[in-house]
This record gives C-alpha cells, sequence and structure tokens, in this order.
C-alpha cells in the first residue's frame, strides 16, 4: 500500500486548496522529506487530511481524554471528538483527498469532505460525504461512510489503528507503547497485531471446558439416583418367578381343557340352532333369486352390447375422423390459394427491387469517370495554389532582394563570392526538401496537429475496438434477456398451470374436507363394532332361549324317564324271578338228558338187554334204549331250559336297561338343571349387552334404524351391516378421493414454490443483465460519441495540414497510430532545415553588407530586378492557370465536393442493395411457406382416404358384431347408453341374490357338517356344573397368580433396566470425564473467563517479536541500549551495555533516549502492523527537539536506511538539524489569519 497524493482545503489551518503529489518528482525520488514550519501552522493537519480522506478519522480527535462539548453556529453542539471540527473556522465546506495504490496494484481515491447548509458559512453544519473511486476509468465503489470504510480496510489491508501504526505515527502516540501501562500495553498489540482473536479462543476454551465439567457433574447424580437389587436377591425373586410360572402353566393347561368340556357342551347346542336358521335362510334366498330373473335375462343382453363397445367407438372415431380430414383439406385449399397470392405479390416485389438495385448500381458506376476527373481537378486546383503561393513569395522575396541589392551593393566583392557559395549549397540543400519554406513556416502547427492526430488515430483504433467487444457482449447479453425472460414465461405458465389445477381440485377438496370421511369412518367402524356386539347379543339370546327350551324339556323327558324305567326294572325283575324258578325245574332233566344221549351212555346202552339189570342202575326196566327218543328227548328239555334262560337274561337286561336309563336321566336332570341356570345367566347377559349396544347405537348415524326387539331376526341385523358396509366403501372412496386430491394440491404447491424460486431467480439474473447491457450501451454510446469526436478531430486537422503536406510531398493519412517513428523523421528534418536556412540568412546578411562596399552591385541590382519581372510574370501566368482549373472543376459534379457526392450515390446504391436482399428473403420465406402448404395438402387428401376407408371397415366391423351377439344397432346403442342408474341396481340385486343363495347353502352345508361332527363326538365325561365350578376357580386362582408373576417380573425388568442403563451412564460418564479433563488441561494452559490468559501469551509472545525487531533498528539508534521482555506484566526493561549489562527502567531514560527507543519501537511496530508486510509509505509526526546532534544524526541514519528499502517516509518537525540534513521540503508557511499554506522547497 503507498500513498500517492493528499489534497485538500480548508482543513484546519491550511485554508487555500492544495495538492501534494508525492508520485512525480521531487518528492518521488527523494523518498525522505521533511514537513516543516512553525508550531501551530498546520504540519499535523496534513496527515489530519491523510487520516479523514481514508478513514474518517484523525489520531488528534480519536485519543483518551475528555468528550465534551464545544458549541458551533446556529447553537449546535459538537463533541470534541467529532472529525467534523477540523473544517476551518469561517469555511463554508472542507474537502480531504488521498490518492493511493492498494495491495491490489490498481489506483484509487478516497474522499472526505463536510459542508454547512446551503454552503454558508453560517449554516448548520452537515454529516460528512465519503467516497471511494477506482481512477482508472472513474468509477464510484461506494459513497456510505460504513462501505467506504470497510473497501479502503480491504484495499489498503489496514484498519485505522493498523494504520496508525504502520503509516502514520502521529504525533502524541509516538511513546504511547514505551510509557503504556501493562493494560494499555496489551491493548496496544491486540489492535496492531491482531492478538484479540486469542482472546476470544481463551474465553471459548474456558466456557468450553465449564460445558464439559457441568455434563460430568450431571451424569454422576444421574447415577447415584440408582438403586439395585443384590445377586441374592435377584436370585431368590427368579426362583420365585419360576415357580410361580411353573403352577401357572399347569393350572393353564387345565383351564384349557376345561374351557374345550364346556365349549363342546355350548358349540352342540349353538350347531343345532344354527342348522335350523341356516335351512330356513336358503328357502328365502332361492325366492330371491327366482325374482331377479328378468334382470339377469337384461345383464346378459348389456354384457353382450359392451363386449362391442370396441367396435362402436370405432366406428364413431372413423366418422370423426372424416370429417376432420374432409375440414382440413378446405382449410389447406384456402391457406394454398392466399399463399399463391402472397408468393407471387413477393416474387413480384423482388423483380422490381432487383431493377431498382441495377438502376442504382449503373448510375453509381456511370459517375465514376466523373469522380475520377474531379479527383484530378481538386488536387490540381491544391497544386496550382501552392505554385501561386510560391510565386507570391518570389515576388516578396525578389523585391526584398533588389532592395537589398540597392542597399548593400557597395559590399559585394571576394567575400560575396563566398558567401554566396555558402548561401548556394544551403539554397541547394533546402531545395532538396520539397516544400521546405511552407514546412518550416508552419512547423508549430505541423508538429503540434500531427502529434494530435496520431493521438488522434490511436485512441480511435483503441475505442473502434472496444466497441466490437461491447456490441459482441450486449448481443450476448440480449440474447441471454431473452432466454431469461423465456424461462419466467415458461416458470409463470406452470405456475398459473399449478394455480388452476388448484383451483379446479379446490371445491371438490373442500368438499370432501368438509364431510371429514376419515372422522365419519372411526364413528362408523365404532359403530359397526357396536352392530356387530347387537346382532351377537340378539343371537346368543335367541340361542339361549332356544337352548333354554331344550334344556326344559330333555328334563321333562328325563323325569318321564325315571318312573318308566322304574316301572321297567320292577317288571323286568319279577320276570326274571320267575323264570329262574323255571330254570331250576328243568336244569335237572336237562342233564339228565344230556348225559342219555351221551356217547359212554350210548356205548352201555348197546349190552342192555331186556328184562336183565342194568349194570349201572341195576334196574330192569330200560326206558329210554331207543337212541331216537331219546335224543328228541332231550333237544326239547334243552330248548326249554335254553328258552327260560334267554328270557331270564332278557329279562336281567331289561332290569339292568333301566337302571341305566333312571341313572341317565338323573344325571340329564342335574345336568339340564345346571344348563338352564347358565343358559338362564347366558339370556340375561345377552339382553344386557343388546341393551348397552343399542343405547351407543341409538346416539350414531343407526339411531333410527336400530332394531327395538332383541329378537327381531337376523336379516334385520344383516340389512343394517349391508347398509354399513355401504356407507363404508363410500366413505372410503371420498377419504381415498380427499387423499389423492391433498397430495395433487400439494405437489401443486410444492410445484408454485419451485417455479416462484425460480422466478425470483431469473428475475434477479434478467436485473443483472439489464444492468449490465445498460452499463454496456452507456459505454458503447459514449465510444461512439469519442468515436465520432476523434473522426472530426481528424478531419479538422487533415482539413488543415494536408495542403501543407502536399506541397512536401507527404500525405497526412500516413499518420496515424503507427506513425510516431516517421513524425521524429520529420522533426530531424525540420531541424536541418531550420539549421540551413538560419544559415543561409547569416550569409545572406553578411552578404548584403558587403554589397555596399564593392561596385559590382549594380549588375547584381539588374539581375535581381529581372528576377522580379520574372517572378511577377510567373506568378500572373500561374494565377491564370489556377483560375482555369478552377472554372474547368466546376463544371463537374454541379460542383459540389467529390466526397459527399460520391457518398450520397454510394448511400442510394446500397440502400436498393438492402431493399433487394431484403425483398429476396421475403420471396423465399413465402415460396417455403406455399411448398410446405403444397406438401400438407397432399398430406391431407391421403389423410382423408384413410378415414373414408377406416369408417368403411369400422361399419362392417360393428354390423358382425351386432349379428354375433344377436343384438340390432339400436338395441346395442340403446343398452351402450344405458346409465350407472339403470345398470347398476339390476347388478347389485342380481349379485345380491345370487351371493346370498351361495352364502345360505355354504352356511347350511357348514352348520350341518358342524352338527353331525359335534354329534359325531359326543360329550366330555365329566358333568358341566363340575367343569364350571372349576373352571371360575382355576380362573381367580390364575387371575391372582398372574398378577403375582406380572408384579416380581416388573421388579425384574426394573433392575435389568436400571443395571443397562447405568452401564450405558457409566460409558458417557467415562467419556465426559475424558472430555472434561481434556478441556481441564486446555483450560489450565489458556482458558480464562475474561479471555487474558491465552491473550498475554499471544501478546507476551509478539511483545518478544517486537522487541526483537526494535533492537535491530535500536542497534542502529542507540548502540548502548537493548530492550529486553520483563519476566511478567508485559513490561520492558532497557539493558545498558556501557554500564554492565545493567537493566534500567524505561522511565530512567533521558528524553532523547526515551525517543531513540519510542522511534525503534514505532518502527518495529510499523512492520507488524500487517503481520510483516512493509507499507510503502511512511509519516512520523514527532518534532525530534529531544535528539542531541550525534542521536539527531543516527535516527537520520535509521531513517535514511529505511528509505533504501523502498519507503518514502515524511518527517514532521521544526527542528533546523532535520531541515539541513534533509534537502526536500515541505514548507507549511503561516499567511495571516490563522492560514496557512503550503510550498515544496528543494535544496
Amino acid at each position: 500500500m503507498q500513498i500517492l497524493s493528499i489534497s485538500g482545503e480548508n482543513i484546519a489551518s491550511l485554508a487555500e486548496p492544495f495538492h501534494l503529489q508525492l508520485d512525480i518528482q521531487p518528492l518521488s525520488t527523494a523518498g525522505l522529506f521533511a514537513i516543516t514550519g512553525e508550531t501551530g501552522a498546520g504540519k499535523s493537519s496534513l496527515l489530519d487530511t491523510l487520516c479523514l480522506a481514508l478513514y474518517g478519522q484523525c489520531p488528534r480527535l480519536s485519543g483518551d481524554g475528555t468528550r465534551e462539548n464545544i458549541a458551533d453556529v446556529e447553537g449546535q453542539e459538537l463533541r470534541t471528538t467529532d472529525p467534523r471540527t477540523v473544517l476551518r473556522r469561517g469555511a463554508a465546506r472542507a474537502v480531504a483527498r488521498v490518492r493511493f495504490r492498494g495491495v491490489d496494484g490498481a489506483t484509487y481515491e478516497a474522499e472526505w469532505a463536510v459542508r454547512r447548509a446551503r454552503d454558508r458559512r453560517d449554516g448548520k453544519l452537515q454529516n460528512a460525504e465519503r467516497s471511494l473511486k477506482r481512477t482508472s476509468d472513474n468509477q464510484v465503489l461506494a459513497s456510505q461512510i460504513t462501505s467506504v470504510n470497510e473497501r479502503v480496510e480491504a484495499l489498503t489491508g489496514l484498519t485505522y489503528d493498523e494504520f496508525r501504526r504502520t503509516i502514520l505515527l502521529a504525533q502524541g502516540d509516538f511513546d504511547a507503547f514505551l510509557v503504556a501501562k501493562t493494560a494499555d500495553r496489551a491493548a496496544i498489540l491486540e489492535k496492531v497485531t491482531g492478538t484479540e482473536v486469542y482472546r476470544d479462543i481463551s474465553r471459548r476454551v474456558y466456557a468450553r471446558h465449564t460445558v464439559a465439567k457441568q455434563a460430568l457433574e450431571t451424569l454422576e447424580a444421574r447415577r447415584g439416583e440408582h438403586h439395585l437389587l443384590t445377586p441374592e436377591e435377584r436370585i431368590a425373586l427368579a426362583n420365585e418367578i419360576a415357580t410361580l410360572q411353573a403352577t401357572q402353566k399347569a393350572e393353564d393347561i387345565e383351564m384349557c381343557g376345561i374351557t374345550a368340556d364346556l365349549q363342546t357342551y355350548l358349540a352342540l347346542e349353538e350347531a343345532r340352532a344354527n342348522w335350523t336358521k341356516a335351512e330356513a335362510r336358503l328357502q328365502a334366498a332361492t325366492q330371491e333369486l327366482e325374482a331377479c330373473s328378468a334382470d339377469q335375462a337384461w345383464l346378459r343382453e348389456w354384457d353382450a352390447a359392451r363386449a362391442i363397445r370396441g367396435e362402436v367407438k370405432e366406428r364413431d372415431a372413423a366418422a370423426l375422423a372424416v370429417n376432420s380430414a374432409t375440414q382440413a383439406q378446405v382449410t389447406l385449399s384456402n391457406d394454398l390459394a392466399a399463399q399463391k397470392d402472397i408468393a407471387a405479390a413477393a416474387k413480384a416485389a423482388a423483380d422490381a427491387a432487383l431493377l431498382k438495385r441495377n438502376d442504382a448500381e449503373a448510375v453509381f458506376k456511370g459517375f465514376a469517370e466523373d469522380w475520377s476527373r474531379a479527383t484530378t481537378l481538386d488536387g490540381q486546383v491544391a497544386t496550382a495554389m501552392a505554385e501561386v503561393q510560391k510565386a507570391e513569395d518570389r515576388v516578396n522575396v525578389t523585391t526584398h532582394g533588389v532592395s537589398d541589392a540597392k542597399r548593400e551593393s557597395d559590399d559585394l566583392g571576394f567575400r560575396k563570392k563566398t558567401l554566396q557559395t555558402n548561401i548556394d549549397a544551403e539554397i541547394t540543400r533546402l531545395a532538396s526538401v520539397r516544400g521546405h519554406d511552407l514546412l518550416l513556416a508552419n512547423w508549430g502547427l505541423l508538429e503540434d496537429r500531427l502529434q494530435s492526430r496520431i493521438d488522434a488515430a490511436t485512441n480511435k483504433l483503441t475505442w473502434q475496438q472496444e466497441l466490437a467487444f461491447l456490441t459482441q457482449t450486449i448481443a450476448s447479453d440480449l440474447q441471454q434477456k431473452t432466454d431469461t425472460r423465456t424461462a419466467i414465461g415458461v416458470a409463470e405458465e406452470k405456475i398459473a398451470a399449478a394455480q388452476a389445477y388448484q383451483d379446479q381440485i379446490a371445491p371438490e377438496r373442500s368438499s370432501l374436507a368438509d364431510a371429514a370421511p376419515t372422522d365419519r369412518l372411526d364413528r362408523l367402524s365404532q359403530a359397526t363394532s357396536d352392530l356387530r356386539h347387537l346382532r351377537d347379543a340378539s343371537t346368543d339370546a335367541r340361542s339361549a332361549r332356544t337352548a333354554l327350551a331344550h334344556s326344559r324339556a330333555r328334563l321333562t323327558q328325563a323325569e318321564a324317564s325315571i318312573a318308566r324305567a322304574g316301572l321297567d326294572k320292577t317288571q323286568a325283575t319279577a320276570a326274571a324271578e320267575k323264570l329262574n324258578l323255571q330254570i331250576e325245574v328243568l336244569k335237572q332233566p336237562v342233564a339228565a338228558a344230556d348225559a342219555a344221549i351221551s356217547h359212554e351212555a350210548a356205548h352201555l346202552r348197546q349190552h342192555l338187554h331186556p328184562g336183565e339189570p342194568c349194570p349201572v342202575c341195576r334196574s330192569t326196566d330200560h326206558p329210554v334204549m331207543e337212541n331216537a327218543a331219546l335224543a328228541e328227548l332231550a333237544r326239547t328239555l334243552r330248548e326249554k331250559f335254553e328258552a327260560a334262560v334267554k328270557a331270564r337274561d332278557a329279562a336281567l337286561d331289561q332290569a339292568q336297561a333301566a337302571e341305566r336309563d333312571r341313572m341317565a336321566a338323573e344325571v340329564a336332570i342335574s345336568q339340564e338343571s345346571l344348563i338352564a341356570r347358565d343358559l338362564e345367566a347366558r339370556l340375561s347377559e345377552a339382553v344386557g349387552a343388546f341393551n348397552a349396544a343399542r343405547n351407543t347405537l341409538a346416539k350414531g348415524p343407526l339411531s333410527d334404524r336400530v332394531p327395538e326387539d332383541i329378537d327381531s331376526p337376523e336379516e334385520a341385523f344383516g340389512a343394517l351391516m349391508n347398509t354399513v358396509a355401504e356407507w363404508r366403501r363410500k366413505l372410503e372412496a371420498d377419504r381415498d378421493r380427499l387423499t389423492e386430491l391433498e397430495k395433487q394440491h400439494r405437489g401443486a404447491g410444492e410445484a408454485i414454490e419451485e417455479q416462484t424460486r425460480e422466478i425470483t431467480r431469473l428475475q434477479g439474473l434478467l436485473r443483472e443483465i439489464e444492468n449490465r447491457v445498460a452499463e454496456s450501451e452507456a459505454r458503447l454510446t459514449a465510444l461512439k460519441d469519442r468515436i465520432l469526436e476523434a473522426e472530426n478531430g481528424l478531419a479538422q486537422i487533415d482539413l488543415r495540414v494536408a495542403p501543407l503536406l502536399a506541397e512536401a510531398g507527404l500525405a497526412v493519412e500516413v499518420f496515424d497510430h503507427t506513425a510516431l517513428d516517421r513524425l521524429e523523421e520529420l522533426r530531424q528534418t525540420i531541424k536541418a532545415l531550420t539549421q540551413s536556412k538560419d544559415k543561409i540568412a547569416s550569409d545572406q546578411k553578411t552578404l548584403d553588407v558587403l554589397g555596399t562596399e564593392i561596385a559590382r552591385c549594380a549588375a547584381h541590382l539588374a539581375n535581381e530586378e529581372k528576377a522580379l519581372a520574372e517572378a511577377v510574370r510567373d506568378r500572373d501566368v500561374r494565377q491564370a492557370t489556377h483560375t482555369a482549373i478552377v472554372n474547368q472543376r466546376k463544371m463537374l459534379l454541379g460542383g459540389e465536393p467529390t466526397d459527399s457526392h460520391r457518398s450520397r450515390h454510394n448511400k442510394a446504391r446500397q440502400d436498393s442493395q438492402t431493399a433487394f436482399e431484403t425483398a429476396q428473403e421475403r420471396l423465399s420465406l413465402e415460396t417455403a411457406k406455399l411448398s410446405g402448404l403444397e406438401s400438407q395438402g397432399i398430406a391431407a387428401v391421403e389423410t382423408l382416404t384413410a378415414a373414408k376407408a377406416r369408417l368403411e371397415a369400422a361399419e362392417v366391423a360393428l354390423t358382425s358384431a351386432c349379428a354375433a351377439a344377436g343384438l340390432s344397432q339400436p338395441r346395442v346403442i340403446e343398452l351402450q347408453s344405458a346409465t350407472d342408474d339403470e345398470v347398476i341396481p339390476r347388478q347389485q340385486r342380481t349379485k345380491r341374490a345370487e351371493t346370498d343363495k351361495a352364502e345360505a347353502e355354504g352356511a347350511l352345508k357348514e352348520r350341518l357338517d358342524t352338527l353331525t361332527a359335534l354329534e359325531k363326538a359326543g360329550l366330555p365325561t365329566t358333568p358341566r356344573d363340575e367343569l364350571k365350578n372349576r373352571h371360575g376357580t382355576l380362573e381367580a386362582s390364575i387371575r391372582k397368580r398372574s398378577e403375582d408373576i406380572g408384579g416380581l417380573l416388573q421388579r425384574q425388568s426394573a433392575d435389568t433396566q436400571a443395571q443397562a442403563n447405568l452401564a450405558d451412564l457409566q460409558r458417557e460418564i467415562d467419556a465426559a470425564r475424558r472430555v472434561s479433563e481434556t478441556w481441564l488441561a486446555v483450560n489450565q494452559a489458556i482458558g480464562a473467563a475474561d479471555g487474558d490468559r491465552f491473550a498475554q501469551i499471544a501478546q507476551a509472545v509478539t511483545l518478544g517479536l517486537l522487541v526483537e525487531r526494535a533492537n535491530v533498528h535500536l542497534r542502529d539508534l542507540k548502540p548502548r541500549y537493548r530492550l529486553e521482555v520483563a519476566p511478567s506484566d508485559l513490561a520492558l526493561h532497557v539493558i545498558d551495555v556501557d554500564m554492565a549489562d545493567e537493566r534500567r527502567a524505561t522511565r530512567s531514560l533521558s528524553g532523547g533516549e526515551r525517543f531513540l527507543i519510542s522511534l525503534a519501537l514505532a518502527l518495529a511496530l510499523s512492520g507488524m502492523g500487517t503481520h510483516g508486510a512493509i507499507a510503502g509509505t511512511l509519516f512520523i509526526d514527532e518534532g525530534f527537539g529531544s535528539l542531541d546532534a550525534d542521536s539527531l544524526d543516527l535516527a537520520i541514519d535509521a531513517l535514511e536506511r529505511l528509505q533504501a528499502q523502498g519507503r518514502m517516509i515524511g518527517v514532521i518537525s521544526h527542528v533546523q538539524a532535520m531541515k539541513d540534513r534533509i534537502p526536500v521540503q515541505i514548507e507549511v508557511v503561516k499567511t495571516g489569519g490563522g492560514a496557512s499554506e503550503l510550498r515544496l522547497k528543494v535544496g
């Protein structure tokens, strides 16, 4: 960063406008300069101007101290720190302006201005104004105070505080660092070197440590809140749970068996009742289906007609296509006829334009010879005029020669010959350069105009190149602008389409949303559940009543069976006893008969003889000697005996059967008594459930349809269920439609938002393009004006210079942007001609003096007079020639200048060519349109033919399809035009009847199978009452045990979860402790609540670096001393080398010593303000008055060494020795009345 110039007006005592340029000699080459003047003259005001222009502040007003107010005009009060107080008293306006080179290498100008209202001296002081512009193109970069400050800081790389420490060492701040307290010194180090970032880091470290510590303490507190079981308590708890669960499992198994047995009793009763209802339902469904036969026949025809909808649609589409093709063909025929007329007109216009162009071209070519002759005559006129001028000059010269010859005729002789020889040589040299007299006579004008012409030609070329580039840029921007507007239009169309779609679906969406189908579905679901409960309660009640009636019938039957069984048992027992007596009577004869017919008895009977004693019984009488008779007798006895035994066994069986029947009847009575009690309870429960469900339904949408009687038929509930199902289907359809509409509405809204964002982006881009185009067009206009101005300037220069250059055989056109070398050559030629002319004049003067001294002057005089006569004659001849040529030129082109005449006819020729090209383009366009329409006409004919063929095929296909379906076309059309109101009720009735019959058949078969299976399986062996009693006992036991197990499991789960939570918590505690310990270590090292710890470390390091740099300067300024950083508090010690490295306090130094050490520190600080970057300019506002001669020499030597490093240094001082050592000075001189002015002094 480098200061190039400082200027201002009415800044404190600097009243008059001043302009201090540091980038031109002598200041630019001096490097070191002094700003001198009396005390109070305004030396520091110059630096105030510098700071005000760049930062809007000045050092003397921004220091510490009181902040009192001072009075201004009109009662206005200003703070003493207000920069506007630098406005000179009695002045209406003040300006501070600085031109500088930024860190980017470009040059900028910053300005600060303040004025009073209405620019009156007694006006109220207005707000300060700031501006920053780039000098290369005078573009204003910022005009707001904040934005100017930001841009200046960015371009200089320095804040205001850094600027004061690196470029401007202000008066009063010079030794501030050396004598500052610890806190002030730390603040200076922070501002100058940017160490405030370390204070921020220190605060953040402290905050992070505090957060980590609090997080650890919170986690440890959470850990103390947990209470866990001991291992023994966990084992005992687990054993208790396992024991209870095992008992529970066993009872659950028993409970399942009992429940299954009870369910068997109940299932058999329900199966019989359900089978009866199923039979009635099937009969009703069959009758309903037979009643729908007419609807079934109509629907069969309707289905057949639907099957040929494609053929009908194809026939209709084909007819529509024929109509469309016919209309299209007619339209194209009309368009084709019209286009032919247009094309013919375009052809005629093109032919006329061609003729006009050829005529203009012929006229232009016809003037070629006249233009050539006119141009030749123009040149001859100029040449003749030049010749006339030359002849006139010769007349004048000869006249003077005659006068000189007469006056100096006595001074010619030998010296005349010598001088004449020299004169002739120089005249020959002059004559060798054509037009030398005109060149010499007009060289001042020519040199200035030719240099201006070269500059103008160079500028014109540069501007033309920039003009071409800008034209191309504008075209590109305009195309991008068009594309952007097109994109905006597309986005707006999308938004409009989305909004239109939202508006389209809004009524349906609003209607559905108001209907709240989801809420109604929820209520309907509850109503459906309640309706099922109502139907189940009715079914249970009917089943319970039926079962109770059956049970009572079975009880009566069982009681009758007991009486009948007792009678049967008594009768059977009596019969059995009677038969036992009969058996006893027959038992002996049967045994004897059996023995008589045995094989042994038969063998003995073979040895009996009549009259002889039997060997067995010794009887002489043998009644059974005959086997056949004996066998018959034995059979008869056996049959009687067996019949008696069988009858007795039958009587005993009957007695036992009667006993079993009695016992079975008693069991049945016992069971039926229990069943009756259960059925009565079940009936009462069903009635209560029915009433509860009905009360609930009475509050809902079915309030007017709920059956009043619990014995209402099943069909009533079925109808209600069908109604609810139909409502559900409609509500579900509404809900799904509403969901779909909401999705579509959101999608449209998202599309609108997306396109709105796109439009915003495109509009921003469009504004950027328009701004660019506006800037480019403004620049383009300016360039055109500049080019026109340059061309006008060139024309004016050419008008004045061309005749003069023509006499010298030079063309003015050669002096273009490349003619600097040619101009320099002409300068050298003119220099040589001037020397020759001067020599001729000198010699001729001597010759004239000699002509008065010699006698031969008469001959010379005669010759001069003769030459005069010849010159006069020659002049007259040339004037006549010039007049003749001029008259001849007036006869051509009507006297109009050749260039304007040629330009006018050339423009007419170009216009006719442009008109011809336009007519040709239109002819091509219309011809192309005509060809396109002819092609479309052919295509339209083909399309019409194809459409007619399609219609014929569609008619044939429809006729065939109707025949196949057995329907006439009118009947098909009639059926296809049937509305949903005609079709859907028939379909619903038929489908409902078919479904009801199928369901009834299925239900009957299912009920019969269930009843058969249950009857086949039989009833459980355990009586129902015992099962119910055991069921109640087990249920209570299981419930109580479940509660016990739940409590134990909850306790166990809580303990397990507590262990898991504690494990996770411990991991969190460990992690938090590691984080806390890490931040603790960092905090102990650099953290602090106020940020001082790390800032002090950074400041100590920075102070060490500063002291190292300051000692480098101090070795040159005062080798006796060396600075050292004290162990604490950022203190500084001075080491006195001459006193055996004694450490001294800075306050013990003399004024001169303190100044030198402060200068060393200031120079070191100036190199650290921008992280070591060296600024190009340095101002030191300090008097140097406290230094002795030797110290002053050392200080100046140090400053000169800085100058040798490429830095420009300005020193403000009133010390005479400084003035003597620094030759380049800016003097601030008082002019009276409190005003001063600047004067530049060198040497």
